[in-house]
């Protein structure tokens, strides 16, 4: 169960990326790709530099919860912005038409 459950999240993680790449790639100018691609890249960064060092201030195991719950609410979050993002853009609504 434990072997299916990360394979079946790195297949997801797989399929995100390459939607991501593809979606960089079908709408951000050619000129402005690398500046949205060094964007991207610092912000995955600094929050990878952020859940390592939630992961040492947190250490002891009977605060684990606290990093689950920052965990879910960052998935959540990100959920929200995604929606509004794509939802409610103007991008969107030109879409449409």
């Amino acid at each position: 169960m434990l072997i299916l459950g990360v394979v079946l999240s790195r297949v997801g993680l797989w399929a995100n990326d390459l939607s991501i790449f593809q979606l960089t790639q079908r709408t951000v100018d050619e000129h402005v790709r690398g500046v949205v691609g060094g964007s991207q890249y610092s912000m995955n960064s600094f929050f990878d530099l952020l859940h390592f060092s939630l992961g040492i201030f947190f250490s002891d195991p009977s605060h684990f919860y606290v990093l689950c719950l920052i965990g879910y609410s960052a998935v959540i979050t990100a959920f929200l912005l995604m929606l509004r993002g794509v939802y409610f853009s103007p991008a969107f609504r030109n879409m449409e038409e």
